[in-house]
């Protein structure tokens, strides 16, 4: 082809002549343009996204998830580094601390070398990995990340839960939320996405961190397991005491360990199993003096959401899944 030849002429119609090479180099363009647009664009894209094994978390509420530090710092990290660098905060300490242990002055690119080393779980020094812990602690306040358990079968297997740091290196799961997602905590794992904007998650919030069911507005989105269901029916159980009812103090319910002797709670002479019960609940809540099986307590917590709010439902919630499972393995 004649290099000089102009690829228009005067009158501004393609010479055709050139067809054949162009032919040629049209395969090679477009894959040089897909690999360009590959490199450029999808291979930047950054995912705040996770995976890890999920373990029993019985001290989490019913909307928390535990995130262990080394998956929490890859879902937070623009955060972390805008709280540590940006926010105002004293950095004295952290500068020293940084620059000891990565070799250079405090920057964007410090603090990600020291968050991949958290990363791939090395050791950290003791006052670093703490001005660390404490900023993603700040990170993820207020904020949401959505958790999910393959396969997604229903609308529960995908939920939104307020993040909450742990030890270790799984993800702790509410002995609540068990149902929901399938779990049987034998190796199984769990994705967990951090939605960025601020709109993404107002729509989680509203739509994905709700107790009750979208399909049904008498089922729940979570449920306490058979071990909490046959504690709160053992320790609900109809006797007759042998002792005059003791006056109790919260104290006494809390380190109390025979359900069955006589106290006054609430102006009511009753059993300490049915007092604590009642402690559960919400405190102007009717007493409830029987024997309770599942059915009862789903319909109790139900009650309380439509009446007192999510926030007082998760609190009964919480306190009788930690008296369920105690008087289920006394």
């Amino acid at each position: 082809m004649d290099e000089t030849k102009p690829l228009i002429n005067v009158k501004g119609s393609y010479d055709l002549s050139i067809a054949p090479a162009l032919a040629k180099l049209t395969p090679f363009c477009s894959r040089w343009i897909d690999q360009a647009y590959a490199d450029d664009l999808l291979g930047k894209r950054v995912e705040f996204s996770g995976r890890a094994v999920i373990t029993a978390g019985p001290q989490l509420k019913v909307n928390e998830i535990g995130l262990p530090i080394k998956l929490a710092v890859s879902l937070f990290e623009p955060f972390i580094i805008h709280i540590l660098l940006y926010a105002g905060r004293p950095k004295d300490e952290l500068e020293k601390e940084v620059k000891e242990f990565v070799g250079i002055d405090l920057s964007v690119d410090a603090v990600k070398k020291v968050i991949k080393s958290i990363k791939t779980g090395d050791v950290i020094p003791k006052r670093l990995h703490e001005l660390f812990w404490e900023a993603t602690e700040l990170a993820i306040k207020d904020r949401i990340v959505l958790a999910k358990r393959d396969p997604v079968l229903h609308a529960e297997s995908i939920r939104a839960y307020m993040p909450v740091l742990v030890e270790g290196n799984t993800i702790q799961l509410c002995t609540m939320q068990v149902g929901g997602h399938g779990a049987d905590f034998d190796g199984d794992t769990m994705a967990l996405y951090h939605p960025m904007t601020d709109e993404a998650q107002d729509e989680a919030k509203k739509k994905m961190l709700r107790l009750v069911s979208g399909d049904s507005s008498k089922a729940l989105t979570f449920s306490l397991s058979k071990e909490m269901f046959a504690g709160l029916y053992l320790m609900t159980k109809d006797v007759t005491p042998k002792n005059s009812p003791l006056a109790i103090t919260e104290e006494d319910i809390q380190n109390a360990v025979n359900p069955y002797i006589a106290v006054r709670f609430k102006g009511k002479n009753t059993t300490m199993g049915k007092a604590i019960f009642n402690y559960c609940l919400p405190k102007d809540y009717p007493f409830i003096d029987k024997q309770v099986v599942s059915k009862d307590v789903n319909t109790i917590v139900l009650d309380i959401v439509e009446k007192y709010g999510d926030e007082a439902a998760i609190e009964a919630s919480s306190r009788l899944e930690k008296f369920g499972f105690k008087f289920a393995t006394l």
